[in-house]
């Protein structure tokens, strides 16, 4: 009886490694830790040209100073009801939201999310910045920002 061989019943150890480990591949993708990894793109082409609208609405904004990655405005639309003048900054905050706050980093009117980097230029022209920005999954994208509030009329 030595020279006679049996059949082996069950599996593997190479076997039962490899089967755990494809359970545990579909178990993580089933679970969610694919969307961290397959994510899609979020943002969309046109929410740069929504925020630029919302930021050169005739007669809302003047530019009170330009830092490198930071603007202060003047708000007029604001103004028209408090008694002094009213100053906003446009920034991005950690979370990668471009946003407008008062000088104390209080208040939130969100304009954009997934900004990486934000860098504003003076131009020649007084009241016109050049706004240079990169939002996740997109290029650098440059533009002019036309800040130069309310018109006197003739």
């Amino acid at each position: 009886m030595v020279g006679r061989m049996t059949s082996a019943r069950g599996f593997t150890l190479v076997e039962g490694l490899l089967a755990l480990s494809i359970a545990a591949l579909l178990l993580g993708l089933v679970t969610g830790w694919s969307p961290n990894v397959l994510r899609p793109l979020r943002t969309d082409a046109s929410e740069l040209y929504t925020a630029l609208a919302a930021l050169e609405q005739p007669g809302r904004f003047t530019l009170a100073t330009v830092q490198a990655e930071t603007l202060t405005l003047v708000d007029h639309q604001a103004a028209k009801r408090a008694t002094h003048e009213k100053l906003v900054t446009l920034s991005v905050d950690s979370r990668g939201t471009l946003k407008l706050t008062n000088p104390h980093n209080q208040g939130y009117l969100p304009l954009l999310r997934h900004v990486q980097k934000v860098k504003f230029t003076k131009t020649r022209t007084k009241k016109l910045v050049r706004l240079k920005i990169k939002q996740e999954g997109q290029k650098w994208q440059n533009t002019l920002l036309d800040l130069r509030g309310p018109t006197t009329a003739f």
